[in-house]
Parts: structure tokens; sequence; C-alpha cells
């Protein structure tokens, strides 16, 4: 990454892979995956917009594909606010009920980077899917993830309905 100021130019380099000319162009797309999640911009993306975006074909590879999310924030004045983005989604990491360190950094630079000017943070909630209906809920306060489903909450109901219906019929 090359950076111009007015006195000098900086340049920086992040990571050490070495990548193809047709992955740096990939890399390089407006619609890859992560553009959305680290330009920070005040539109919020859809699902869409996620599920379109375009990864390298080693991260297809590793499992991965550019999930939706939804950061609902809290902050300590008792005010919430929601920021939709993209980012990678490993679906058979978070079906353990696990989430890596790395995507719990990369969330908390997110929240910095969106927070609100003279607002303290308390907590939050980010609710994560891809494509095929996937999905579970980070919690920042418990550290862990859940289901974040509600057609299984409805198929228990039902389920414990007809078993009642059943009991009383016997």
């Amino acid at each position: 990454m090359v950076y111009n100021c007015s006195d000098r130019t900086a340049s920086m380099r992040f990571g050490f892979d070495t990548y193809t000319s047709e992955e740096l162009e990939v890399l390089n797309d407006d619609n890859h995956c992560l553009s959305y999640f680290y330009s920070f911009q005040d539109e919020e993306s859809s699902k869409e917009d996620c599920f379109e975006a375009v990864i390298l074909q080693s991260s297809k590879d590793a499992g991965l594909t550019c999930g939706y999310y939804e950061f609902n924030i809290k902050y300590s004045d008792g005010t919430s606010k929601t920021y939709k983005t993209c980012n990678l989604f490993n679906s058979e990491a978070t079906s353990k009920g696990q989430l890596d360190d790395k995507s719990k950094e990369s969330f908390e630079t997110y929240i910095t980077s969106v927070k609100e000017d003279g607002k303290t943070v308390i907590s939050y909630k980010v609710a994560l899917s891809d494509d095929k209906g996937n999905s579970v809920v980070y919690d920042s306060l418990t550290k862990s993830i859940s289901s974040s489903s509600t057609n299984s909450g409805a198929m228990t109901s039902l389920f414990k309905y007809l078993l009642l219906i059943n009991l009383l019929l016997l």
C-alpha cells in the first residue's frame, strides 16, 4: 500500500504472500469481499453485495465464502447502531460453536473504525450469514457464538405441540 502525503511518500507491505497477476486482479477488484469490510463506507452493504462479491480461489478452496455481517453496537449512553458489511465467512468453524481469534480481532478493528465520536462501546453482537443459509451470532459480552436460526425455534415449538397432541390422543 502506498500513501502519498504532502511532504513524502510512504509504502507499507501487508502479508508476505506472493500473488499471481490474476490473484492481484481479484484482490484489487472493488467488488472483493474485503473491500466492503475495510472501506468503512457510510452506505451499508446488502446481502446481494456480499453474496456476489469476489474472493480468491484459494479462499474458496479453504472453505471460505463472502458473508453478510450485521453489527449491532451498544453504547454507554443507552443508544445503539447497526452497521451492515461483508467479510469472509467460514461455515465450518462457526458450526462448531467457535470463532477464531483473527475473526474476533477483525471485529474489534471494525468496531473501532465505525465508533461514533464521544460514545463508548459497551458491547456488540454480530450476525454472520452466508448465501447457503448458515448463520450465527457472536456476542462480545459472552465471547461466544450461537445459532441465529429462527426456524429451529419454530420447529422445536411445532415438535413439542405435535408431541402433546400425540400424548393426548393416546
